[in-house]
């Protein structure tokens, strides 16, 4: 189990996206604020992503789709999670 050490962001975000949060982890996010909010968030940037793919993605260009995909991606592993 994550005793004493949080999961990665990286961790936490593939296990999100994939929609496959093992047991343990849903043990640690019902004890640890912190990683429940970054999980939040990448929910969030998910969701974020998903609205951007599908209203008015005939306007842009896939280069440009790819793009803001990457910038939402790096912008949820920089979010400072809240102090414990």
């Amino acid at each position: 189990m994550f005793q004493n050490k949080c999961p990665t962001v990286d961790v936490l975000e593939a296990a999100t996206r994939a929609g496959r949060i093992s047991r343990r982890i849903e043990l640690h996010l019902a004890r640890c604020a912190k990683c429940a909010a970054v999980v939040s968030q990448i929910k969030d940037s998910a969701g974020f992503e998903t609205l951007i793919r599908t209203t008015g993605a005939d306007d842009l260009d896939h280069e440009t789709r790819l793009r803001i995909s990457g910038i939402c991606r790096k912008a949820t592993r920089r979010i400072a999670p809240p102090p414990r």
